[in-house]
């Protein structure tokens, strides 16, 4: 699980330097390891609002259970810069996570948070899902769709992006179990199936089939959208056979780098474990104490709950 978690937050680190980038100025340029400054002219290791929103989510975890409303204002706690920040700023921030932090600070209900349209398909809710799929992992699949739906929607509450959510939190406690991906994949599907409305399948059938890890690396994309995000992932993590490769492909698909490698991040650490992170990554990790240790307590804290359910 602590794999998962610093998988997550090391492989956002590498990605933002090199944010927006273009897969063909990558190709020229690959990224091999640590950099620093570039996008946003940050310190080298320094993590973004991927890294902030999953420590925020896991720090509400550790404290309150399972509660979206104080996951919500954590959230407003870090826009305004006041915690889980890697220098004590924010740098970045998705459009519709700010709208939908923004409504929630005007005393909107829970209902009108996240958006709902086809254009907030964005993927800010599967960047930060991965401290909620471990904490729900002793779950009932229905009762782990529930909840990871519900806390997408905070910020994302299109169908589509909260059954991305849901597919991920069905995956990645069977990782964390040693299960293979091909066979964690297959059965994630087989829960999420009685949930995906017959609209939102043709948009899914890639991952839901399985078939994304087979395609060529020309139909794979590295943008912001949550379908393209997840089947990116999904891909370097089948077609990479340890965390540091899986990581650097994700990057090196160019455009939205840091969150691909994020969301690959936690799907390798997951498979290979902490061990596998490399260690210079971890050492030049921005605020790295804190983010170890924050990630250790959501662990201790899984295996507190674990016996309850």
């Amino acid at each position: 699980m602590l794999g998962c978690l610093l998988g997550a937050v090391v492989g956002d680190a590498l990605g933002v330097p090199v944010e927006f980038r273009s897969r063909e100025q990558l190709s020229a340029d690959p990224v091999t390891g640590v950099r620093g400054h570039g996008t946003y002219h940050q310190p080298p290791g320094t993590w973004s609002d991927d890294s902030s929103l999953l420590l925020a989510t896991a720090d509400s975890l550790i404290h309150n259970g399972y509660d979206p409303p104080d996951m919500m204002a954590r959230f407003l706690t870090w826009l305004k810069g006041q915690a889980y920040t890697p220098h004590g700023e924010v740098f970045d921030v998705g459009i519709a996570t700010r709208s939908a932090i923004a409504r929630y600070a005007n005393g909107a209900p829970p209902s009108e948070w996240g958006g709902r349209s086809e254009r907030d398909n964005g993927n800010g809710s599967l960047m930060r899902i991965a401290p909620l799929a471990l904490f729900t992992r002793a779950l009932s699949p229905a009762e782990i769709v529930r909840c990871s739906m519900e806390v997408s929607g905070l910020t994302h509450a299109h169908p589509r992006s909260q059954l991305c959510c849901a597919y991920f939190s069905l995956l990645l406690p069977l990782l964390v179990l040693g299960w293979p991906l091909a066979r964690a994949m297959s059965q994630a599907s087989r829960h999420l199936a009685p949930f995906v409305p017959e609209e939102e399948r043709e948009v899914l059938e890639e991952i839901l089939d399985g078939s994304i890890v087979e395609a060529p690396a020309s139909a794979i994309r590295g943008s912001g959208y949550v379908v393209h995000c997840l089947e990116a992932s999904l891909w370097c993590a089948a077609r990479h056979p340890s965390y540091e490769q899986a990581v650097l492909a994700a990057i090196n698909l160019g455009e939205d780098t840091d969150t691909t490698a994020s969301v690959t991040g936690a799907l390798a650490g997951a498979m290979y474990g902490r061990a596998a992170i490399p260690e210079a990554w971890l050492r030049a990790l921005a605020s790295r104490e804190y983010v170890e240790t924050l990630c250790e307590r959501l662990v201790e804290r899984v295996y507190e709950e674990s016996p309850r359910r």
